[in-house]
């Protein structure tokens, strides 16, 4: 991807969104919300939740035109070779799209988890088949504040339609 391209899609939009969620034959998206993998952590990634019938997918936000572009402006600037390997890891660490617990034959449960706090916004607990568990943190919207209690309100929502597919 060059420069021109990855400044065409900010342009467009592409560092607000999340990756896209490919979908199968037969599969169809139940419920989106604004969220993030490993809320209050400082390897926290944001970007959606995506519910479909037949899977839980985290996807991450879309920051590969943003790379791109911090590179090229890093490089200009004299950074480029200090900042070039932080943005490739920063940018790794966001990672694709992930479907949690390998599907919904793949979870056990959902639950609530911690409600909206100043650090750390309201979390669903996906409980795996397997053993694992993986926390998600929910916001109303990108611009939502952790601690907006509009936020318990979508956490409540997305856990009542997982728990309906898993029915």
């Amino acid at each position: 991807m060059g420069l021109l391209d990855s400044l065409a899609g900010l342009g467009r939009g592409s560092g607000r969104g999340a990756q896209p969620v490919p979908l199968s034959a037969g599969e169809g998206e139940v419920m989106r919300t604004v969220a993030g993998l490993r809320p209050g952590a400082l390897n926290s990634v944001g970007g959606d939740l995506v519910l479909t019938n037949m899977r839980v997918v985290f996807t991450p936000l879309d920051v590969r035109d943003l790379s791109v572009v911090l590179k090229w402006g890093l490089g200009k600037a004299g950074g480029g070779r200090v900042a070039n390997p932080l943005i490739d890891y920063a940018a790794g660490a966001v990672g694709d799209p992930v479907n949690v617990a390998g599907g919904l034959a793949g979870l056990a449960a959902v639950q609530i988890g911690s409600s909206a706090k100043v650090l750390k916004p309201p979390t669903l607990l996906l409980l795996g088949a397997d053993g694992t568990v993986t926390e998600i943190g929910i916001l109303q919207s990108r611009m939502s504040a952790n601690a907006n209690s509009a936020n318990n309100v979508v956490r409540d929502q997305m856990v009542a339609a997982i728990q309906s597919q898993l029915a």
